[in-house]
């Protein structure tokens, strides 16, 4: 499948847009220092998640555009692969949404 690079994509961009949060809490629980490097990524936090989500977007409008009936580039269980991209795509959306919202519920956590 030609979209997995922009699911992949989301997620990482979602994971660095949580790292503010995710850093300090790690090295907390490690024992290291590393909070100056968590707040290094603070001010960055809303471009990587608008990022993600851009990147969802074209992900969804990849899996859900219609396609020619009449495609030269048909292949043989196209449909199947098709499933298991949205499958996919659905599953990347609920990690982005969760690594995106992780400052708003990680007081809840701990």
């Amino acid at each position: 499948m030609q979209d997995k690079p922009v699911f992949f994509g989301a997620v990482a961009a979602a994971l660095a847009a949580s790292l503010c949060c995710i850093l300090p809490l790690t090295a907390g629980i490690l024992g290291a220092s590393a909070v100056a490097v968590g707040l290094a990524f603070e001010q960055f936090r809303l471009w990587f998640g608008l990022g993600a989500l851009g990147l969802l977007a074209v992900g969804f409008g990849a899996a859900y555009r219609g396609k020619a009936k009449d495609s030269c580039c048909a292949v043989e269980g196209g449909k199947a692969k098709a499933a298991v991209g949205k499958k996919l795509l659905w599953t990347f959306a609920i990690i982005v949404a969760l690594l995106l919202t992780f400052p708003y519920y990680v007081g809840f956590i701990f």
